[in-house]
């Protein structure tokens, strides 16, 4: 996950810290005709972007598709992860260093992470001619294009800069167009601007560059006209479960369709022999040897686009799996068939009524906990930092016998392991933090079960930890315990069926023993239906949750927790989970104000252990 963050950072971070310094790519070109250089200037505009922190970030757009319509960069608007915060204010100046100069509030109507594309809306009656995308089919290397934007924003002046580029590589996958890499013209301000041939036609989007060349990228208008037309992102699919003698399955796809023009979204589902993804096609694929015979479902939106459909799946023998492959009809009325993938072999569900109880065994048991907390920060500088800690602990947890309050359980350490990375460069440890590390033994933590399942006190004692190591253990000991909190489930008193859901209101810190920020999270726990699981029925709990601020802490705070639960049916106890927690905040980063996107992830591992 982090790496996927890094990346999609790295794209803004070299769109404005890009030093192309190259001044001379095709000078033999010819210049533009007078008509179309005054159509694309005109259709280019600046874009002034703050962001939810006050911060500042510029860039360049341009009119395109629809009245009003703006095409840039998501990362221009900020808003490349996937928990990023909105900008409070978006300023598209048209005209930008002339005259007639107009400066229009834009709002946001999409955005496509994937391929770092958004659209932006202003209104007036007013507008430039729009621009439009040619076919890339006939583009070669060496071929010239024209760069128009605002490179390093305003620093060079408000007018904007048209500048020669030439293609360098067409970078394909299969036979799509995924990328124009070019030589020369953009720099740091280019990013959303558009590249056109000599016909003022689009051939590409610009997006970055790479620090100390004169390399650049662009989005090439096939991959434009897929985010314009509508694309499927993303697949997934919940558990099967049992339904009579049927084998049911819920099958999500996640769409980018900004201007609503997808005509439909089908899948196909069907038993096969395991093997490797199989290649998206615009015609019906061939079948392979051992695929049964495809079903065909045709998928519909709720008001937020997301397209989700329950289906009847075929049942599977000896060593089959079960393929998915999404279809989708775009806007122009092509068909595309996504690539295939074989989904994971997990036992079906069985749904029936269950009525939990937390009653766990007095007795001593060894738990595995693992956990992450990880910070990518951007300064006023715009430069990023990361900040990473990785702890995997093998603790016990000893219970003692019920009482008012609940089951008192005492926490002790028994193997632990860290590491730490600033950077994403795993950092060398220090004798001194490995003195420390081993003084971890000598602490412990009490904590209180509620007799609904949830942890309601935990109480770290260091009394017997050396005085040296008393704050660095106190640190690492509070990310366990949260840990042991954030997968601790509550249980509803009355008997549930498949599907129910209950709630619960909690607040963690979200980061690390380095930088850490507290946050409010709003869960939803969803019972899913029993599974067996080394030999035992569980019961699966499925874990989301909206982040936020702590109210009175003036923390801004966006994002999302995820997870699964696995609960005893005898003890109610959590045998395994796993939750990830992600948010767009802002931090206090070496005493200045900063944007992080932050992550919490937690795994554990428990006995599925016998009530007593």
């Amino acid at each position: 996950m982090l790496k996927s963050i890094l990346s999609a950072f790295s794209f803004s971070v070299c769109c404005w810290l890009a030093a192309s310094t190259s001044l001379l790519h095709a000078a033999d070109a010819p210049a533009l005709d007078a008509v179309t250089l005054k159509k694309v200037k005109a259709a280019t505009v600046h874009l002034k972007v703050t962001l939810s922190d006050d911060r500042v970030s510029q860039g360049t757009g341009f009119f395109t598709e629809e009245a009003g319509l703006v095409m840039t960069n998501a990362h221009v608007l900020n808003m490349l992860a996937p928990d990023s915060r909105k900008p409070s204010k978006i300023e598209v100046t048209i005209g930008m260093g002339t005259s007639s100069s107009t400066t229009l509030e834009g709002k946001i109507v999409g955005v496509d992470r994937g391929t770092d594309l958004a659209f932006v809306r202003v209104e007036s009656k007013k507008l430039p001619e729009r621009l439009k995308f040619g076919s890339t089919k006939d583009l070669q290397e060496t071929q010239t294009l024209y760069v128009f934007g605002f490179p390093f924003g305003e620093q060079l002046g408000k007018e904007i800069t048209v500048a020669k580029t030439s293609i360098s590589s067409l970078r394909k996958v299969g036979d799509l167009l995924v990328s124009l890499q070019l030589d020369g013209g953009l720099n740091p301000g280019n990013s959303g601007g558009p590249v056109v041939n000599a016909k003022g036609e689009v051939m590409g989007v610009a997006v970055s560059g790479i620090r100390g060349t004169s390399i650049g990228n662009a989005v090439p208008s096939d991959m434009v006209n897929r985010f314009v037309n509508g694309r499927i992102v993303s697949s997934a699919t919940e558990v099967p479960y049992k339904s009579g003698d049927k084998l049911m399955m819920e099958v999500f796809v996640e769409v980018v369709d900004p201007l609503k023009r997808l005509k439909k979204v089908e899948f196909e589902i069907w038993a096969g022999n395991p093997g490797k993804p199989r290649e998206p096609s615009s015609k019906a694929p061939t079948p392979l040897p051992g695929d049964m015979q495809r079903t065909r479902h045709t998928m519909k939106s709720d008001k937020q686009q997301k397209y989700a459909l329950e289906v009847s799946v075929p049942k599977l023998s000896g060593k089959q799996v079960h393929w998915l492959q999404p279809i989708i009809t775009n806007g122009l009325g092509e068909v595309n068939w996504v690539s295939a993938m074989s989904l994971p072999d997990k036992p079906p569900l069985t749904r029936k009524p269950l009525k939990l109880a937390f009653n766990p065994k007095a007795a001593k048991q060894k738990v595995q906990v693992d956990s992450t907390g990880d910070f990518l920060i951007r300064d006023d500088s715009g430069l990023d930092s990361s900040i990473g800690i990785k702890m995997f602990s093998d603790i016990s947890e000893t219970t003692d016998a019920e009482n008012a309050r609940g089951f008192p359980v005492v926490v002790q350490y028994e193997g632990f392991g860290l590491e730490l990375l600033f950077d994403g460069k795993a950092q060398p440890k220090s004798q001194e933090m490995r003195n420390m590390q081993a003084d971890l033994r000598f602490a412990n933590a009490e904590v209180l079960m509620e007799k609904d399942g949830n942890l309601a006190l935990s109480r770290m004692d260091l009394k017997k930890v050396p005085d040296k190591s008393k704050e660095f253990i106190s640190d690492i000991s509070a990310q366990v315990l949260q840990s042991l909190e954030v997968l601790s489930v509550p249980i509803p008193e009355k008997k549930i069926e498949a599907g129910d859901t209950w709630k619960a209101q909690r607040t963690y810190v979200i980061g690390n023993a380095i930088v850490a920020v507290p946050a409010q999270v709003n869960i939803t726990y969803k019972y899913m239906g029993i599974t067996p699981r080394d030999g035992k029925d569980l019961a699966l709990i499925r874990i989301d949750g909206i982040v936020s601020g702590r109210k009175g802490d003036g923390i801004d705070m966006e994002g999302t927790m995820t997870g699964t639960a696995m609960l005893s049916l005898e003890t109610g106890e959590v045998v395994s989970a796993d939750a990830l927690i992600r948010a767009d905040t802002d931090i206090v980063f070496r005493r200045a104000k900063a944007k992080a996107i932050a992550s919490f992830s937690v795994a554990l591992k428990r006995p599925a252990i016998t009530a007593k």
